[in-house]
């Protein structure tokens, strides 16, 4: 537990020096192409067109970049006090990465769901629109994804298992973005 916490530790350090090597003018962010594809062990903030987008705990934030600005949820309900799930900025069961990828906003809950067909737990894959408009569940994972990453419309993602014998085995799977079916890529 202790090598968990100095390795966030480690990681949280090494984010605050390289924003700090950044060539932007405090308070301008930056415009990012879209090459729909990110990848980072922990992901809780992530560039946008006009800002960042912060993952606290169940919480979405953005961030302007100016530093005479704080963050703010990402929700467009002026009354809401960001408390429950029905705030478009919570991340019901928020996991530890945020991906930003063609205007959208995507992180994995970590509460599983009863599928109603199989009766099997499944993990859902949140997408917000990156303006805080709306947030929807756009596919379920079978297994509680350990790492993920997402590339060219795809979620990939990691997970233990177990197989058809009893056994616990780590397997690799991919999902559309858009929803589909998972496919098991390899299993060890």
């Amino acid at each position: 537990k202790r090598k968990k916490y100095t390795f966030l530790l480690a990681g949280f350090i090494m984010l605050c020096f390289l924003c700090s090597c950044s060539k932007n003018k405090p308070g301008s962010a930056h415009k990012v192409p879209s090459i729909n594809c990110e990848y980072a062990f922990y992901n809780f903030a992530v560039s946008g067109e006009d800002g960042y987008y912060l993952l606290c705990g169940n919480l979405l934030g953005y961030w302007d970049g100016d530093l005479e600005h704080l963050a703010s949820p990402l929700c467009k309900r002026p009354d809401c006090l960001h408390d429950t799930d029905e705030c478009s900025a919570r991340v019901p069961g928020g996991f530890d990465k945020l991906f930003y990828v063609d205007g959208f906003l995507y992180v994995f809950g970590s509460i599983g769901h009863q599928d109603p067909v199989t009766k099997s737990e499944v993990f859902p894959l949140w997408k917000f629109a990156a303006d805080g408009s709306s947030r929807e569940q756009v596919l379920f994972a079978s297994e509680l994804p350990q790492i993920y990453t997402v590339f060219q419309d795809k979620v990939y993602y990691g997970a233990y298992r177990e197989n058809e014998e009893g056994k616990q085995v780590y397997s690799l799977f991919c999902q559309p973005l858009q929803g589909g079916e998972e496919v098991r890529l390899w299993e060890s």
